[in-house]
């Protein structure tokens, strides 16, 4: 068997309700928090639960809930600088792949010079962010066990994915129980997103041993619940199950990266 490493800096908190314990964690971090979050989940139950889970450990959160959909590169420039002004030191995002990755380049950029027009054409990373604690509200955010981010360039409208020196999630929180606003159209889209993650990491030439089985489970778990959350997308312990297959697949893209179909993906709509 030939020689493979790879490493998972990333705090993992999984489960039902895991956003419970965000102000225990968020504490130990620091005490001047930004939320980043989409307009249209601005008055969701969710954000509502972060703000309160967060001021239970007295932390009252600066929420910034500008952030439309399509946003580029320009909004991360406008919430970063916000961020340096108010002397945040930890960035939280919640939402879809869009708004945990400005919400990730945020975090980057509060201890990084410039804008993101510099490290979009060349500028290196100084290593360093404020920490980053990341909330997605679908079953799969690939980017948040990488040092990578997506996001379109406002200069030339084109989609693209950011790795710089320093850009990583500190915590990842995956809390089935926040997913339930969500529509289920797009969940199921993001269901078929994670199968289709799955099967193309396993047929990568990157695989090894380690990750098949992982990787295997994921499409089982997606097969065998895709119809039922299509019935009954309010059960939690069947969101529960497809977030599972999330994890698995972001876990092990680690080692197998990404295929065309997970490029096109991105390429077409950034979801």
């Amino acid at each position: 068997m030939s020689i493979f490493s790879f490493t998972i800096p990333t705090r993992i908190e999984y489960g039902i309700d895991a956003t419970a314990r965000l102000g225990h964690f968020t504490s130990s971090l620091g005490d001047r928090v930004i939320v980043i979050t989409e307009n249209v989940l601005s008055q969701s139950q969710a954000v509502q639960h972060i703000e309160s889970v967060l001021k239970g450990k007295g932390i009252e959160a600066l929420v910034y809930d500008g952030v439309f959909p399509n946003a580029e590169s320009n909004t991360v420039d406008e919430i970063a600088q916000l961020a340096r002004k108010s002397r945040v030191n930890v960035v939280v995002g919640i939402g879809g792949t869009r708004i945990c990755s400005i919400a990730k380049l945020v975090s980057f950029l509060c201890k990084n010079e410039g804008e993101m027009a510099d490290y979009m054409h060349g500028k290196e990373g100084n290593g360093k962010r404020v920490p980053y604690i990341e909330i997605p509200t679908t079953f799969r955010e690939v980017y948040a066990l990488t040092d990578s981010a997506f996001i379109t360039d406002a200069f030339d409208q084109v989609n693209k994915v950011l790795s710089l020196n320093g850009l990583r999630t500190d915590v990842l929180v995956d809390d089935p129980a926040i997913m339930a606003g969500i529509q289920p159209v797009l969940s199921a889209y993001t269901a078929l997103d994670i199968l289709a993650l799955s099967i193309e990491g396993y047929i990568s030439l990157k695989v090894n041993p380690l990750v098949e089985p992982v990787l295997l489970r994921g499409i089982e778990i997606v097969y065998y619940n895709l119809g039922k959350y299509i019935k009954n997308p309010m059960d939690v312990s069947i969101r529960e199950k497809l977030c599972t297959a999330g994890l698995f697949t972001a876990i092990a893209n680690i080692i197998t990266g990404f295929g065309i179909g997970f490029a096109l993906s991105m390429g077409m709509n950034g979801k």
